[in-house]
Order: structure tokens, then C-alpha cells, then sequence
């Protein structure tokens, strides 16, 4: 027999999943529609170029020193580019963008904690994300969403998501994977980061500045 306290726990459960559904089930349909899902081929480019310097002998093009070297400075860049897009918008969801930028870049700098730092401030981050879209009335939202923007993001997100694979090894079968797992963790890695930079100057040609669900200053 169901407990009253179990019973109702099973009833919360329902009812939150439920209105989960009824709010984001509109823009899960429209986002597999309006995504430009060619674009995720981009991913493939950095480890293509892994057995290409390995066959030509450009060894310095995927050393990990080199990588080591030039992410930052990338992660530098993009995070400026999208901590002043955040501010010319006025958009918590750049920000929280920026934010993220921010982590990585912290990451590669080494410093003490960030590895382990780098996935507790991205669940956060992903966090304060579902409730911003939580709290967003999508129905007026959705026509003003800047698709090319949320397909560059996601296609950065499928980098990133790629690269922590190819760290797992989870692609150890294949063959040569293990002379060249470094160079293919790290040409991945800075794949990514380049994806995050070019993703800062996608925007809507049209439309002079995008409304968001709030202002950066609330």
C-alpha cells in the first residue's frame, strides 16, 4: 500500500515533469527544425588534422606545448568578446555564456583546483541556464530566438563533448589512437575553444538588438 508521504511525492514528480513538458516541448520541436545540423561536420576538422601533420611530419602543429600555449589567449579573447556582447544586450544568457568561457579559460591557466573546478562551475552554470529558461515565456520568446546563434553554440557544445570522449579514450580501439591520443585530445580542445570565439560574432543580420528573457543588471 502507497504511503501518503510516497503518494505524495509520486503526485510532485508528475506534476513537475509534466509542466516541464507543456513548456519545453515547443522549443525542443522548433530547435530540431531551425538548427542548421550540418554545421556539427565543423567538429571533425581539428582531429582531421591530427593524421595529416602526423603524415607529413608538421609534428609542431598538434603539439601539446603549442596547444598549451595558444589556448588561452583564445579563451581570452572570446571571453571580452562575450562578456561585451552580454553588456551591449543586456543578456543574462550571454553572460552565463561568458561565464563558461570563463571556467575553461581558468582551466587551461592551471590553476590549483580547476580541473575538477572546471565541471562543478559548468553544472552550475548549467543550472542558473534551466532556470533562465524556466523562467522565460517562450511563446513570446521563440519568434525572436537567433537560430544561427544557438546552432553555433550547440555545435560547440558537440566539440567539447567530443573532446572530453577522445580524453576518456573512448576511442582507443581505433587504430593508431594510442600514439596519438595527445595530439587528438589536444587539437580537439582548441577546436573547441576556437568554436566558442568564432561563435561570438554569429548573430541576426536583421534586428538591430535582441530582447532577452531579462537584463544582465536584475
Amino acid at each position: 500500500m502507497v504511503q501518503p508521504a510516497e503518494q505524495t511525492h509520486s503526485t510532485v514528480s508528475r506534476s513537475f515533469f509534466s509542466e516541464a513538458l507543456r513548456r519545453f516541448r515547443p522549443v525542443v520541436r522548433m530547435a530540431f527544425r531551425r538548427i542548421s545540423w550540418r554545421w556539427l561536420a565543423l567538429i571533425l576538422l581539428p582531429a582531421l588534422t591530427v593524421p595529416v601533420a602526423d603524415a607529413t611530419g608538421a609534428d609542431w602543429l598538434v603539439a601539446k606545448s603549442v596547444h598549451e600555449q595558444i589556448a588561452v589567449p583564445i579563451l581570452g579573447i572570446a571571453f571580452v568578446l562575450w562578456v561585451m556582447r552580454a553588456a551591449r544586450e543586456r543578456s543574462v544568457f550571454i553572460a552565463l555564456v561568458a561565464a563558461q568561457v570563463l571556467a575553461f579559460m581558468m582551466r587551461e591557466i592551471h590553476f590549483r583546483g580547476t580541473g575538477e573546478g572546471v565541471y562543478v562551475a559548468t553544472a552550475i552554470i548549467g543550472l542558473l541556464m534551466v532556470r533562465l529558461a524556466w523562467r522565460t515565456d517562450w511563446e513570446a520568446r521563440l519568434p525572436k530566438v537567433d537560430w544561427g546563434l544557438v546552432t553555433a553554440l550547440a555545435v560547440t557544445v558537440a566539440s567539447y563533448a567530443l573532446a572530453i570522449l577522445v580524453q576518456r579514450r573512448v576511442f582507443k580501439g581505433l587504430p593508431g589512437e594510442r600514439h596519438l591520443h595527445i595530439a587528438f585530445e589536444e587539437t580537439m580542445e582548441t577546436g573547441s575553444h576556437l568554436l566558442f570565439l568564432a561563435s561570438s560574432f554569429v548573430r541576426r543580420r536583421v534586428a538591430a538588438k535582441a530582447d532577452d528573457c531579462e537584463p544582465v543588471a536584475e
